[in-house]
């Protein structure tokens, strides 16, 4: 018995003796009705909504629980079988929900559905390319995606860092063949404007890099740790801000064989 907390924790886990996925939230299983695995569980900012990605079939389907309206029922926001869409966002201050759609004729898009009331007439693709965009970060104030893409590379071990509004337009490439994180996406400064990535640099041991949204001015993070990913910010209101990622150790360091997490310290004012 578990007290309920504000805001819900919630995760996904097999649980003791149980044979799919489901999702354990506030105190209850509240996925047990399906058949398949359940994952990838997010709340809505409000904690109105509940996003996962659930295996209701061969591919997987976004679904959400609406807090304000019947509990017992999940409702299906995306219902394109030949697809398989998952890793739900919500946007950081509004219900509105992004996510991954993959198909075996275009690749992987990016996808937002603008009222999760309505998802059949709100769904719009924010990217319909010929290739593969993934780990999609909103950014803090929810007007842009930052992504990466290989739309220009052709090849699938090639990435490079996008961004683009989160009306669809504006498109740009800010960096060339970067490291693609395994659980995140590019991390974003407090106010929007600058980008945090690692860039694919065998011989710097993949240093960790920014850039302003707009292109124009960039520049070195750090490079004292090796084989770095999966970076994740967090800010202060007097402009400190800590930035926590994954790395085999210290550059020069023979033991690369368990990975370990650094953070990094700074003021904004220093990237100059």
């Amino acid at each position: 018995d578990m007290e309920m907390l504000n805001p819900p924790y919630v995760f996904s886990s097999q649980g003791m003796n149980r044979k799919n996925f489901d999702i354990y939230a506030d105190g209850s299983w509240i996925t047990e009705a399906n058949t398949g695995n359940d994952g990838q569980p997010v709340f809505s900012p409000d904690s109105n909504y509940l996003a996962y990605t659930s295996q209701q079939r061969e591919s997987g389907d976004i679904m959400m629980i609406d807090y304000t309206a019947d509990l017992d029922k999940p409702v299906r926001l995306t219902n394109t079988p030949s697809s398989t869409e998952y890793l739900p966002q919500w946007h950081p201050t509004k219900p509105k929900l992004l996510f991954i759609r993959s198909q075996k004729s275009r690749g992987q898009d990016i996808v937002i559905i603008d009222n999760p009331k309505k998802p059949q007439s709100s769904t719009r693709e924010l990217t319909n390319w010929k290739a593969d965009e993934i780990r999609p970060q909103w950014s803090p104030d929810g007007r842009y995606v930052a992504f990466y893409s290989n739309e220009k590379s052709g090849s699938d071990k090639v990435f490079d860092l996008w961004v683009i509004q989160s009306d669809g337009t504006q498109a740009k490439r800010l960096a060339k063949d970067v490291i693609v994180d395994d659980h995140k996406g590019p991390a974003w400064s407090g106010d929007a404007s600058i980008i945090f990535y690692v860039k694919k640099d065998y011989k710097r041991s993949n240093p960790i890099l920014w850039t302003r949204r707009d292109g124009s001015k960039s520049g070195l993070l750090t490079s004292e740790t090796q084989i770095n990913s999966d970076l994740n910010a967090h800010h202060k209101a007097d402009g400190t801000t800590y930035l926590a990622y994954r790395s085999a150790g210290l550059k020069g360091s023979l033991k690369k064989t368990w990975q370990r997490i650094f953070v990094l310290k700074f003021q904004m004012s220093d990237l100059k």
